[in-house]
């Protein structure tokens, strides 16, 4: 089995969220770091004994920021996204089946109706992924220039 379902406010206050792609991580004043990709809060782990809380944040936060400066396109897909879907749990299940589908509008479209419950428009949808199929790209040529 899985780890249990977390509760936030069992351990203070939010010192600060980071919204990815597809899942949601948020640093507690207790030093607990907890994480929702879309099945419920996780406890993730904790801030080392080194860091405060507030700083292990700002250091988590600037490494997602200098990721999406690196890749401007997943930045841009990203940003799309999260306005497209704002509710953290349909975002991660589109991002799925956008990558399932490899950006393909019709399946992408029908998943979205029949499975996921999502009514986006058809040219929404189709400016998403035609955006994740630029970040695809990007990230593959990020990677085959590092090696």
């Amino acid at each position: 089995m899985g780890k249990p379902m977390s509760t936030l406010s069992k351990h203070g206050t939010e010192v600060g969220r980071i919204e990815g792609l597809s899942s949601v991580t948020v640093y507690m004043n207790d030093g607990t770091v907890h994480k929702d990709s879309g099945n419920g809060w996780r406890c993730a782990g904790r801030v080392r004994e080194c860091l405060t809380p507030a700083d292990a944040y700002e250091r988590a936060a600037e490494r997602e920021a200098a990721r999406y400066e690196l890749a401007p396109c997943l930045a841009a897909y990203r940003r799309l996204l999260h306005s497209t879907v704002p509710q953290h749990r349909d975002r991660r299940r589109l991002h799925v089946s956008i990558a399932q589908h490899a950006g393909r509008v019709d399946d992408v479209l029908t998943d979205s109706l029949e499975v996921l419950c999502l009514h986006l428009d058809e040219a929404d949808l189709a400016t998403l992924c035609g955006a994740y199929r630029l970040a695809h790209f990007e990230a593959t040529e990020l990677l085959h220039s590092r090696s």
